[in-house]
């Protein structure tokens, strides 16, 4: 996570507007068959899941 966090705050420095999208299955590859997501088998939800705490809801 803190290797793609870098990655995006490098865009956002200066007070740049950013867009970030993940397209690649590795990131979800269980979205990619249409099948549900776990935070154990996909980095979006993991990201969300220990990311939660810092966005309120």
């Amino acid at each position: 996570m803190v290797l793609t966090w870098q990655a995006i705050a490098r865009t956002i420095r200066g007070n740049q507007p950013t867009l970030v999208r993940f397209i690649d299955a590795t990131w979800a590859p269980n979205l990619a068959q249409k099948k549900a997501e776990t935070e154990k088998d996909s980095l979006l939800k993991g990201f969300k899941y220990v990311l939660q705490p810092y966005f309120g809801n």
